[in-house]
């Protein structure tokens, strides 16, 4: 991970603070945050998140361990608890997402009670080629809110999820 912010404001008495200002000092400190996570600890898992495929009867199951890693781009993934996944339909990456990114066929996984899921036992040789991945979805959401007496709403808000993706081996490895 390369840094892009080269510079920052520096405010000084009496000074009227703009959005542009707060954005621009935000943008620098959370660069910074993520290049140190990245660059000085490292990418990938850094406990836990172990994938352990389990089978019962016909029911298939994928059980991912409690832990914590880092994303190429230097965001903390972490997966509070242990998380039973048991069903998955077909994820699109969100436009938001670029225009240059390739998408390959993926497929999110779910714990129990997700509707409009295929249980993950449906096809028995479907898991046979496939690997697990997380993905960090940014999703910004636009505040709008604003009535005649209060503006508190104005912006955007940004969500961060974490989604439990399989991709087919042969996929990953481009």
């Amino acid at each position: 991970m390369k840094p892009t912010q080269d510079k920052y404001p520096l405010f000084e008495s009496n000074q009227v603070l703009t959005s542009h200002h707060l954005n621009q000092i935000f943008d620098y400190l959370d660069e910074q945050e993520r290049l140190t996570r990245a660059n000085l600890i490292g990418i990938g898992i850094e406990c836990g998140l172990e994938v352990h495929p389990e089978t019962e009867g016909n029911e298939k199951r994928i059980r991912i361990t409690k832990g914590c890693g880092i994303s190429s781009a230097g965001y903390l993934i972490v997966e509070p608890e242990d998380v039973t996944l048991v069903s998955y339909q077909k994820y699109i990456l969100p436009t938001e997402a670029g225009g240059n990114i390739v998408q390959y066929p993926l497929w999110e996984m779910f714990p129990a009670g997700q509707p409009n899921t295929h249980p993950l036992g449906l096809d028995k040789d479907f898991l046979l080629d496939k690997a697990v991945i997380l993905f960090l979805e940014l999703k910004k959401e636009g505040l709008r809110n604003c009535s005649p007496n209060n503006c508190d709403d104005k912006g955007d808000m940004i969500t961060a999820t974490i989604r439990r993706l399989l991709i087919r081996q042969d996929d990953l490895a481009k």
